[in-house]
């Protein structure tokens, strides 16, 4: 029952996996028992959308019944058997949410605090960086769902009808939403989800059309499943002298057999504040063993400085540059690399991020693509304050090329990697990177 002032309302229902919804709105004052007749709730395909016309502040009830799905195939029920479906709806974006829980790593040189909240899909919404034995610390992930935020795994797919985007929580249009998962969390194990969520779209078609499990409007493409296993690695030289490793896993348990021929890119984003970028004069490497180049430092904050990219290109590692002046969006995007470089200088020691490509794909190249980008906040208006501003950087784990389609089976599960190493200039090196 609800007291509401006069005006159209969507009411949101959440579908379950592996159930049928229906629901029936009617007034108070025509009947205070179950209708006889229920609409299907809209799936995101098909299905009356839920609006509810109010007027003069009365009273309407809203029927909704829920069905399990018959005539379920083993694996199906299997599968619903290894779900966890509670979600949180209706958050606010701005400030974000707070940590749950958290693990702290600390290698010779470097400690690396890590917060997740496990009732949004466990993606890291903290990245605190120290020196080793130092008491400050900057936390470089951005919380605040604008433009993305978190660190988080997307799924970006197109068949030729619509685009898509999947996650396990997001929140770029609509209120913020995720599922909520139990964690096995330890020293060893790191943070990992002992269940599967489902993956539902975010939105259709580049944000033209927002969705959200919460309405019942979104599409499902699977299942995911995320962990954050760590390892304190010696660099080769002694075993004392130690560095920070860190693998961010996320695997896709697809739904149904299904195929796409346009697009179907693995978007590992690691969303940070321009506050942080500022504070730790943030600077950006890439690398290519075939061309034997890297560019950098980058700048983010010089990205709306680089109108054409010529002098980058003609490394032949920046393949795109693109902007919107007057959203204060820039991004830059690279060739096929072997790894990138985030420099970070935090009470006059820099650490390191070597960020790497380690899925567990059928080919043996592991090279990625990424994109650097700057990006103001839609409702913040300064544009010199940094904390108007994120800086993000995306890995495309798996990226389909031109020519070539990508086939998912249902229940053929999936992992992508992104190796996060953490350390000094020197310890780097020796493990392979190219530092400064």
């Amino acid at each position: 029952m609800a007291n509401l002032d006069d005006g159209t309302y969507e009411v949101g229902i959440q579908s379950l996996v592996g159930f049928d919804t229906f629901f029936y709105v009617t007034s108070e004052k025509l009947s205070n028992s179950p209708p006889d007749n229920f609409f299907r709730a809209y799936d995101g395909i098909k299905g009356p959308r839920p609006f509810v016309n109010v007027n003069g502040n009365e009273k309407i009830t809203i029927w909704v019944k829920v069905v399990p799905q018959k005539n379920l195939m083993k694996d199906d029920r299997e599968r619903l058997s290894s779900l966890n479906q509670y979600l949180s709806c209706n958050v606010y974006g701005v400030p974000g949410v707070n940590v749950t829980d958290g693990l702290s790593f600390k290698s010779s040189s470097v400690q690396v605090d890590v917060g997740i909240n496990r009732y949004f899909g466990g993606n890291p919404i903290s990245f605190k960086l120290r020196p080793a034995g130092s008491e400050k610390y900057l936390d470089i992930i951005d919380k605040i769902s604008s433009t993305g935020s978190a660190w988080q795994t997307a799924i970006i797919v197109d068949n030729g009808n619509r685009k898509t985007a999947y996650n396990q929580a997001a929140g770029n249009r609509t209120m913020m939403w995720g599922y909520y998962n139990r964690y096995w969390i330890g020293p060893v194990v790191g943070l990992q989800q002992k269940d599967w969520n489902p993956i539902f779209s975010d939105q259709h078609n580049a944000l033209e059309t927002p969705t959200s499990p919460c309405y019942g409007n979104s599409s499902i493409l699977g299942d995911g499943r995320w962990s954050f296993r760590p390892q304190i690695k010696s660099d080769g030289s002694s075993d004392i002298s130690t560095v920070v490793q860190l693998t961010n896993s996320f695997s896709l348990r697809p739904s149904q057999n299904i195929s796409f021929n346009k697009q179907f890119d693995v978007d590992q984003s690691i969303y940070m504040k321009g506050m942080a970028a500022k504070q730790g004069n943030l600077q950006v490497y890439f690398y290519n063993s075939r061309s034997g180049k890297r560019v950098g430092p980058v700048d983010p904050w010089s990205l709306s400085k680089i109108q054409t990219g010529e002098g980058l290109k003609q490394r032949k590692l920046i393949f795109n540059n693109t902007f919107d002046s007057d959203k204060d969006i820039y991004w830059i995007s690279t060739v096929p690399i072997d790894y990138a470089l985030l420099e970070w200088t935090i009470e006059g020691k820099k650490i390191y991020m070597g960020l790497r490509n380690t899925s567990k794909l059928n080919k043996a190249d592991k090279t990625f693509t990424g994109q650097l980008s700057l990006h103001r906040y839609s409702w913040c208006a300064n544009r010199s304050d940094p904390n108007c501003y994120n800086i993000q950087w995306h890995s495309n784990l798996e990226r389909l090329q031109p020519g070539s389609s990508k086939a998912l089976t249902k229940g053929q599960i999936s992992e992508y990697n992104l190796q996060v190493t953490v350390g000094s200039a020197v310890q780097l090196r020796r493990l392979g990177f190219e530092a400064p």
